[in-house]
């Protein structure tokens, strides 16, 4: 995800931006320009959390200093605790929960592929 060219993205309608977000698992409603601005807060949040290596609240809250883990929260949207540790955490489940999201979006997909009927071929004699 962080490999996107966000010069393309922006070139992307709404239904495909939707997809996207759906894709990544976060909220796929508003404007083209909030779509996007999703996706690259997202796009920089995961980058920081895989980065990190270990998905310990510990490790991540101590890469960096509060403001920072707050700053990152804020912009994904998730609930800021009163202490670094608390918001790790809520960042290892809002990407967890991002996850999750992206692969009930996955399967249902694959689930409407399979319904489709598909064009059956004669044999030639």
């Amino acid at each position: 995800m962080w490999d996107w060219k966000w010069e393309e993205i922006g070139q992307f309608d709404g239904d495909d931006l939707s997809g996207l977000c759906q894709l990544v698992g976060i909220p796929h409603s508003g404007t083209k320009a909030k779509k996007i601005e999703r996706l690259k807060a997202t796009c920089e949040v995961r980058k920081f959390l895989y980065d990190c290596g270990s998905y310990e609240p510990a490790v991540i809250a101590s890469l960096h200093k509060k403001k920072n883990l707050v700053a990152m929260a804020k912009k994904v949207g998730v609930f800021c605790h009163l202490n670094k540790f608390g918001i790790a955490a809520s960042l290892i489940n809002w990407q967890n929960n991002c996850n999750q999201r992206s692969r009930i979006f996955v399967k249902q997909c694959k689930d409407s592929v399979k319904r489709k009927y598909k064009q059956l071929s004669m044999p030639l004699f």
